[in-house]
Parts: structure tokens; C-alpha cells; sequence
């Protein structure tokens, strides 16, 4: 055991043991539910497994204005920004590859197979409900890429009376941005229909740099635009039977500085369908049907350059089962179908590549223990076959303290430019696979909830670029550190805070991995006074390296940011944002720059049933 998780442990117990002693003798409310820890129901107090819930209502309170902003400072999650809004964003969990993070988008896949990354600066946050992220292996769940955890998105839905709304906001940079919906249930039946525009002139996204041997000083403004249409609807059959469909599309384009091209057109685009039925009453089953679309055309706005496109369709299918084998057991068996298309301007040696994928996961309560145990097959066209296992435990000290621990292994396949982009590829690559060990205390008596867990990740065949820009299967990787969260709600206030521990090297050169901050902090306050609501949010990151040598320095920086909001009568509020109040200057990645002191004004309108 080395001394940077040894240190974490001792971290965890200290902590833990100073804040049981602070809790309070009241009952607890009731705590939200999660699906993606276990495929299953439960909440988020009986779930094994460090999970964070983002509701509408926090998403509304913070104010924020894109999804890579709400992201930032949650426990586990390190986030690298390109130069503003749309530009490209890395989020990192628990410091592990900005690729270890598995995505879904209203249980279908997202993502682009060429670069196996994620748009997260496309997917628009004023069409989002509800966000899951779960911190851990989960490839035995959802097979490859989970070896971080998973993020699960969900879009607006309905329920109860008809809901309409409506919101405009202006601010700093030339951003603006309209939003409206409606959506509630009518019998048996739930919808949601909603649209948004988003736009920005940003600022200039780098700072002078020289580019693969070419200077480049493009000092102007490199704007974004997002224009999004969302839709679900849900029908209850009969009985049990249930019937889902939903669909998200967002479109426009975002300009940057390079080289090369200069402005991506972009499309993200999920759709799916659900069907659920309960064949005896100990018996639920549910099939999926999902499409997943992430396609990009790059040009340059002179007209200089070579357009190039890269796009990734995804077409999964998923049959899942949950037996009830008493009142205390659940097991669910399933099978999951990916399918990965690639359409380029680049010539791919493949451009199709297809999974195939069956699982187990069995939950059981024994008194006051609970248990957790998963084993998953997974057979790739290309790699083969690959077996994944979870096991966790669980243990009630009294009814609000409780000990979890757990342990998994995880995958993820090369991406397509890993494999086949050319003169820059490496064909005979192999799987990246990881070990996770975790162990967890955590309590939750009201007013008071809190968290502790310190975990490691061993990562073998872990995939980097030589010398030559060739990726190879050269590194292995450890990672150790501790997470703690602390809250509380208080008659009008409302109180959380964070903090954040990751040791991330690579084994063989004793390096950390670049662009992840080994210390994090959030704090947040809100205060609820008649009509007006005030909030003050500290964001606060350690420095990072920019390269896997350590030898580009990013200091680290803390964030002061303001938000304010008024009740002008029933329906109407206004809002105000300020971001960056001592308008510091930092970097997340090396030349590009980050927004400075700002101001975002909103006016909302949503009726009260």
C-alpha cells in the first residue's frame, strides 16, 4: 500500500469519526431515486456505490448555462475546457482517462467511436431533467469505457397538470439564450415538447502558440451556436405495460482557433424507444431500442482549408430482466447490442464494429448486511471475448451510518483513430482493463448528510502516444484518493461543500497524468429571504501538468461566483449570474483561455398549477 493511500484511509476515518458525532437525532427525508448503479430502482441511501443526483431544481438554483459548468466541482469529476462555451470539454472521474467515463442519454449510448470521446459542450442543458453520475467500475453493468463510472443524462419529461414555460437570458461575451416547453401527463399518458437556442460571441479561444512547426495568432472572437428540439412521451398500456418514446436533437456550429480548420457543424442527436411489460408478478421485463448520432464537418471560414467530416452512429438494443426471488433478493439477467458506424472524409481500414453483451447482477439484503454481485460476458467482432465481475457490501452501523465497500474490474476497446487513423494508428493494440477497490462511510440524519470514500484503480495496457504520435499499449497507471462531501438545509439555508483527493501516476515513469488537479474543493451556500434567493459558490482546483513528461506547468485557481433570484409576482422570476467576481485568469489547458469577470441576467415564466 503506498503513502498516498495510505494517507487517504487515514483522511477518511478521521473525518468520518469527527462528523458522526455531529449528527442530529431526526428522521430523514426521503432520498432520491437512482437506476444507473444497478440498472434497478433503489435509492440512493440503499445504493452501494458513490453517487451524485443533479435535479431541475438544482440545475434552476445554480443558474449555470451550459452542462460542462454544472459538472464542474462534483466529487470525482476534473474538467478541461478549450476556450470557452462549445469548445471542446474533457471531463475526467476519479482520474482516470476523459474516455473512462461511459455516457448515456436516457439509457442509450452516446459518444463518437473515432476519437471515443464525448460533445459534452453540445448537449444542451436546458433540455435536461436529471442527472445520475455513479463513481466506479461499471463494466460489468454496461460493458466497455465504464472504468471511471457512468453518467447518465435524462431528459425533460412529464407529470401532473399541463406545465408550460418559458426563460430568456442576455449576458457577458454577446450570449443570449430562449427556452420554452411544455409538458405534463393526461390519463395515462405523459409528454414533455420543448426547444432552445443558444448563442454566444465568446472571446478569443487562444492565446499565440505555434502548432505542429506553425505560428498561429488568431486574436478575434470564436463564437458558438446551439439550436436544440426535444420531445418524450410515455403511455401506460395496461397493468404494468408501458410504452416510451423520446428523442433529442441539437445542431449548430462553433468556431475555434487552429492551424488548420476553424468552425465544426455539428449534429447530437438520441433517440430510443422503451417497452416494458410484467410477465407474472415476480417478473419485469423491459426491452430498449436506442439511436445515437455525434457527426461533425469541420472547414475553415476563409475557405483555405480541406473540409473534413467524422461521424459516429450507434445503434443499441437491450433486453433486461428483474426477478423477484423474495421480498429481500433481486436478480437481473440481460443482454445489450452495440453497433458502431463510422462515416469520414478519413480512410478507415473498418468503419463498423459490433458488441454483443450478456449479464447478471444479484442484490440481496441479510439483516444489516447488504450485497451486491455482478459478472458480465462480453463478446467484441474484434477483440473477442472479455469477463468483467463487481462484488460490494454493505453494512448498517444504525440506521444513519453505514459502511460500503466494493470492488471491480473494467474495460475499454481502442477507438477507431487508436486503431486505424492513418500514419497516426497502432492496429495491433489490445483492450485497456482496470481493478477498483473502494470503501465508503457515510450518514444521513436530518439536517445533516455526508460522505467519505477513498479508493484505487490499477489500469494495465493503458493506451498512450510514443514518441512518434504512435499509441501503444506502453503504460499502466495507479490511481488513489478520497472523496468528502457535507450538507445540510437549515430553516432558509441551504449548505454543501466537497473536497477532492486523486493521485493519479503513471506506474513505469512516476508521472502524474496530465491535465487532472490533484486537489478539489466546492462550497456552496443558499439563502432563501420572502421573494429572494441568494447563493455564493468557491470553486477551488490544485495545478496540473499539460503533459505526461511534467514539465508544463497550469497553476491552480479558485472561482468566486454570485447568483441572485427574485420573485416579481407568481409566475415570473428574474435571475442574475455573476461568474468569475475577481475576474481571475487561469488555464485548464495549456494557450487556451478560460471567461473572465461576467454577468448573465434571466427573466422566467412558468405558471403554478
Amino acid at each position: 500500500m503506498t503513502q498516498a493511500y495510505r494517507h487517504a484511509l487515514a483522511l477518511t476515518a478521521i473525518i468520518s469519526i469527527f462528523i458522526s458525532s455531529k449528527s442530529v437525532a431526526e428522521p430523514a427525508d426521503q432520498p432520491p431515486i437512482v437506476v444507473t448503479a444497478t440498472r434497478t430502482s433503489q435509492t440512493v441511501d440503499a445504493s452501494l456505490a458513490a453517487v451524485t443526483v443533479i435535479t431541475r431544481e438544482d440545475i434552476d438554483r445554480q443558474q449555470v448555462k451550459t452542462l460542462p459548468e454544472l459538472l464542474r466541482g462534483i466529487p470525482g469529476l476534473d474538467l478541461t475546457t478549450q476556450g470557452g462555451n462549445g469548445k471542446l470539454t474533457s471531463v475526467f472521474m476519479r482520474g482516470t482517462n476523459s474516455g473512462h467515463v461511459l455516457v448515456l442519454v436516457d439509457g442509450t449510448r452516446i459518444g463518437a467511436a473515432t476519437n471515443g470521446g464525448i460533445s459534452w459542450e453540445f448537449l444542451p442543458l436546458a433540455e435536461i431533467e436529471r442527472i445520475e453520475i455513479v463513481r466506479g467500475p461499471r463494466s460489468t453493468l454496461y460493458g466497455s469505457d465504464a472504468i471511471g463510472g457512468v453518467i447518465q443524462i435524462f431528459t425533460r419529461q412529464g407529470a401532473g397538470p399541463a406545465q408550460p414555460r418559458a426563460s430568456v437570458t442576455a449576458g457577458s461575451y454577446h450570449t443570449w439564450e430562449a427556452a420554452a416547453g411544455v409538458s405534463g401527463a393526461s390519463g395515462d399518458t405523459r409528454y414533455n415538447l420543448s426547444a432552445s437556442r443558444f448563442a454566444t460571441g465568446g472571446f478569443n479561444a487562444r492565446q499565440p502558440v505555434v502548432e505542429f512547426g506553425t505560428p498561429l495568432n488568431e486574436p478575434d472572437r470564436d463564437g458558438y451556436q446551439n439550436s436544440a428540439l426535444n420531445f418524450r412521451l410515455d403511455r401506460k398500456l395496461s397493468g404494468s405495460t408501458e410504452v416510451g418514446l423520446h428523442g433529442l436533437r441539437a445542431t449548430g456550429h462553433v468556431d475555434f482557433d487552429s492551424a488548420g480548420n476553424n468552425r465544426d457543424q455539428f449534429v447530437q442527436e438520441v433517440a430510443g424507444v422503451r417497452f416494458g411489460f410484467q410477465p407474472i408478478s415476480s417478473w419485469n421485463s423491459r426491452f430498449v431500442l436506442g439511436h445515437g448520432l455525434d457527426d461533425r464537418r469541420s472547414s475553415r471560414t476563409d475557405g483555405t482549408a480541406t473540409p473534413t467530416r467524422f461521424s459516429t452512429t450507434k445503434q443499441t438494443f437491450s433486453w433486461q430482466n428483474d426477478f423477484s426471488l423474495s421480498a429481500q433478493q433481486l436478480l437481473t439477467l440481460g443482454y445489450d447490442q452495440l453497433e458502431d458506424r463510422v462515416a469520414s472524409t478519413t480512410a478507415y481500414t473498418r468503419d463498423r464494429r459490433e458488441t454483443r453483451g450478456l449479464f447478471g447482477h444479484y442484490q440481496a439484503r441479510f439483516g444489516s448486511h447488504d450485497l451486491n454481485v455482478g459478472y458480465r460476458n462480453e463478446d467484441n467482432d474484434q477483440f473477442g471475448e472479455h469477463h468483467t465481475g463487481a462484488l460490494g457490501w454493505g453494512y448498517a452501523l444504525r440506521d444513519s451510518l453505514r459502511v460500503v465497500a466494493s470492488h471491480g474490474t473494467a474495460f475499454r476497446v481502442p477507438s477507431f483513430n487508436d486503431l486505424y487513423y492513418p500514419g497516426f494508428s497502432n492496429p495491433n493494440l489490445r483492450p485497456e482493463e482496470s481493478r477498483s477497490s473502494e470503501i465508503g462511510l457515510r450518514g444521513n440524519r436530518r439536517p445533516f448528510f455526508w460522505a467519505v470514500h477513498a479508493y484505487r484503480t490499477d489500469v494495465t495496457n493503458l493506451i498512450a502516444l510514443d514518441s512518434s504520435f504512435i499509441p501503444q499499449n506502453i503504460n499502466k497507471a495507479r490511481i488513489e484518493g478520497a472523496e468528502i462531501e457535507l450538507g445540510t438545509a437549515l430553516r432558509d439555508w441551504r449548505l454543501a461543500g466537497s473536497l477532492g483527493y486523486t493521485d493519479p501516476r503513471n506506474v513505469d515513469t512516476d508521472k502524474l497524468l496530465p491535465r487532472r488537479s490533484r486537489q478539489s474543493a466546492r462550497l456552496q451556500a443558499d439563502r432563501r429571504y420572502g421573494k429572494h434567493e441568494y447563493g455564493l459558490e468557491i470553486l477551488a482546483q490544485g495545478p496540473r501538468f499539460d503533459d505526461t513528461a511534467n514539465t508544463t506547468r497550469l497553476g491552480g485557481y479558485g472561482l468566486l461566483n454570485a447568483r441572485m433570484r427574485y420573485q416579481l409576482e407568481r409566475h415570473w422570476h428574474l435571475q442574475a449570474r455573476l461568474e468569475n467576481i475577481l475576474d481571475k485568469t487561469y488555464q485548464t489547458v495549456a494557450s487556451y483561455n478560460t471567461p473572465g469577470r461576467s454577468v448573465y441576467l434571466t427573466l422566467s415564466w412558468q405558471p403554478q398549477p
